[in-house]
């Protein structure tokens, strides 16, 4: 078994610091899940939380409903596994992924809090 220096240069942990500043950390926090099985990862202190004065998505669930009006699993008459109990789709997106891909690929830090771990 190999002995871990937990040691880190100066430059080590301002290389981290920075890397940290622009990351997307709740898409790393997902990618640390599904490589190490993990879940607590997905709970504090690592959780991730909205910024103070944030609303619920709103903005973005309005959009979300207003375009699965153009998509068939809408329909009055679809059955599908799609709705929840009270008509919302919920499960598929009405994007197509490139379009998601574009909505989602950078995440805006003030959107949450960050704090550092660092001491």
């Amino acid at each position: 078994m190999t002995a871990h220096n937990n040691t880190h240069s100066q430059g080590d942990v301002q290389r981290f610091a920075e890397a940290i500043a622009i990351a997307n950390v709740p898409t790393l926090l997902m990618v640390l899940v599904q490589l190490t099985g993990d879940h607590r990862w997905l709970e504090e202190p690592y959780q991730p939380q909205r910024a103070r004065g944030m609303g619920d998505n709103d903005t973005y669930n309005e959009r979300i409903d207003q375009a699965h009006e153009n998509m068939v699993w809408t329909h009055p008459g679809m059955e599908t596994y799609y709705r929840n109990a009270r008509g919302r789709v919920v499960v598929n997106s009405p994007y197509r992924n490139a379009t998601f891909y574009d909505m989602t690929r950078e995440a805006d830090l003030g959107d949450f809090i960050v704090e550092s771990r660092l001491s």
